[in-house]
């Protein structure tokens, strides 16, 4: 069964729904769209006062039905599908516990996968080859495959890219 309660800062605009739906009281209960961006996180931009505030929709799920989050705890998402904003698939854990939880169900992106990588295996395969030879710097690196000194370094220094 659907259950709606009012979205925390925005009582009598819009209400969210233990499914992960938000609406508009506005626009006569009109659904609202949210969008999933490259980390999978899916979000929506909600109104007030003619300014538009973006939000998590799985912070606006369990904000509004159990209340703001203590510092020190981070949402999960149990099944690991960013995407299921149902009450029922949330649950607050630490942040040790929700990367741990990542690595067990095989969801943390490691390496090129990662939403945020610039780099592909074989790049840093080249870059640690490069580097050993003492043929480029790390800065000749950084601009070569257009990231920061810093990022070679981690490469070199196995930081990253173990």
């Amino acid at each position: 069964m659907e259950i709606w309660k009012d979205v925390i800062d925005y009582e009598g605009i819009y209400e969210v729904s233990n499914l992960g739906r938000v609406k508009s009281l506005l626009s006569n209960g009109k659904i609202l769209k949210n969008s999933c961006g490259a980390g999978g996180y899916c979000r929506l931009g909600l109104y007030k006062n003619s300014k538009v505030t973006t939000k998590y929709v799985h912070h606006v799920v369990y904000y509004s039905f159990s209340g703001v989050a203590p510092i020190g705890k981070e949402i999960n998402h149990i099944d690991g599908d960013k995407t299921n904003n149902k009450l029922s698939n949330l649950e607050l854990v630490t942040p040790s516990e929700n990367t741990l939880h990542a690595y067990r169900n095989n969801l943390a992106k490691k390496g090129e996968k990662h939403y945020l990588a610039k780099l592909k295996q074989v790049d840093v395969i080249n870059i640690k080859k490069y580097y050993s030879s003492g043929e480029y710097s790390q800065t000749e690196l950084a601009k070569m495959y257009n990231v920061t000194r810093q990022s070679i370094h981690a490469v070199v220094r196995e930081k990253t890219w173990k």
